[in-house]
């Protein structure tokens, strides 16, 4: 069903919007995804604040033009592109979308995009979308802090349990 020009100019305010104001944004290839795939895709990236949005490229253009992200090679991409813009975790548009394109290398590929307003190509997508989580990152963070602490802890519990034990071991004797 052919768009309106009205509906076509807030997609692209919308992409607009969305390529300044997100921390990443991930350009992917999906024509060969089914309706169901694509809603469950939309669902999983939704649970992490990520929105999905299918575009022709002529409007993606436009939408980069306006947020004068213009260095992005489009006209090398195939057909319909969606854009992941990521409201939270700036990692996990790229993290979602590398594991879903890896159960379904056929039906979706990585293409590229942004983190805070430096382009990122297709290798550099898929590193990034190695890294962990922002929660993963604070859990590992406070474990190198707490882990100098708990050792401490540990040296004194030790030297406290030793001299119990030697005084217990006096007492036995004396007894």
């Amino acid at each position: 069903m052919p768009k309106t020009r009205q509906q076509k100019e807030e997609i692209v305010q919308q992409i607009s919007e969305g390529l300044t104001s997100s921390e990443s944004t991930v350009f992917v290839q999906q024509d060969k995804l089914t309706v169901n795939a694509i809603n469950a895709l939309r669902r999983e990236l939704f649970t992490e604040q990520v929105d999905l949005i299918s575009v022709k490229k002529s409007l993606l253009k436009i939408a980069l033009k306006n947020a004068g992200l213009d260095m992005v090679p489009v006209d090398s991409w195939e057909r319909t592109i969606a854009v992941a813009v990521g409201r939270g975790d700036s990692v996990a548009p790229a993290r979602l979308l590398q594991k879903f394109a890896k159960k379904n290398p056929e039906q979706i590929s990585l293409l590229g995009g942004f983190l805070d307003g430096e382009y990122m190509d297709t290798e550099q997508i898929r590193a990034f979308a190695m890294l962990p989580s922002r929660e993963e990152l604070l859990a590992k963070t406070v474990f190198v802090l707490k882990s100098p602490i708990s050792g401490f802890a540990n040296v004194l519990a030790g030297n406290l349990r030793g001299l119990v034990v030697s005084l217990k071991a006096i007492a036995e004797q004396k007894a």
